[in-house]
């Protein structure tokens, strides 16, 4: 009778380390979930100077995009109601930063905290004085990310 217990209670052993030994592979880390943030803004005064100058918000087609603590990234998409690509400045602190055509070829590394004026010009642009589109009014789409 001794042994038909002792048995069992090995056997036992041995099933409950296998049982727990199966729910420790089940248990999967959380991954971090990427950050996301879309701000929008229209335009129907396009700056008739150089893209990112102007700070005022909503004056000479410009839009002021203050960045959280977890924003690392910055893509910017201008949709122009002519239907062309027209050029935009990205300005911090009042001087500019960088100078694009139609959107950013791929996110851009930003200071998380800072507010970034991106402005959008008539004809050609500072920095890519190939970029002819002519502004006239439409829209812009700035997405804040944690990750590119």
């Amino acid at each position: 009778m001794k042994r038909i217990l002792v048995l069992t209670m090995i056997m036992g052993l041995i099933f409950g380390s296998i049982a727990t030994a199966d729910a420790k592979k089940k248990k999967k880390k959380k991954k971090a979930v990427p950050y996301e943030r879309v701000v929008e803004g229209s335009y129907d005064n396009p700056a008739p100077g150089i893209g990112g100058v102007v700070t005022a918000n909503g004056l000479g087609g410009t839009m002021e995009v203050p960045t959280g603590a977890n924003e690392n990234f910055m893509n910017v998409e201008i949709t122009d109601d002519s239907g062309q690509p027209t050029y935009f400045g990205i300005a911090e602190g009042g001087s500019i930063i960088a100078g694009f055509c139609g959107s950013t070829p791929e996110p851009m590394s930003i200071s998380p905290g800072t507010a970034y004026n991106i402005t959008v010009t008539m004809g050609p642009g500072f920095e890519d004085p190939t970029c002819a589109g002519v502004a006239t009014t439409g829209t812009i789409k700035v997405t804040l990310t944690s990750v590119p």
